[in-house]
């Protein structure tokens, strides 16, 4: 991800998603970390000029271990 990218605003973000001729696809990882479990929300997308970027959309903690289940759930939201 680039770094300048990481302080646009809501707004902005969604300016840019707005503006964009490509599609845009989003990843889910999660993880657990000494009994806490997180999530993180990654858009990936393509510029009008063919390079491809993706963009940090979000990160929380999650209640509970995360699974697959509990994935699917979520991207089904």
């Amino acid at each position: 991800m680039e770094g300048n990218e990481a302080g646009r605003t809501h707004g902005e973000t969604k300016a840019l998603f707005v503006a964009l001729t490509s599609k845009i696809s989003l990843s889910l990882d999660a993880w657990t970390s000494s009994n806490c479990a997180f999530l993180a929300v990654v858009a990936h997308y393509v510029t009008d000029n063919g390079h491809c970027k993706e963009l940090f959309i979000d990160f929380c903690e999650l209640v509970g271990e995360h699974s697959k289940i509990w994935l699917l759930w979520f991207g089904q939201r």
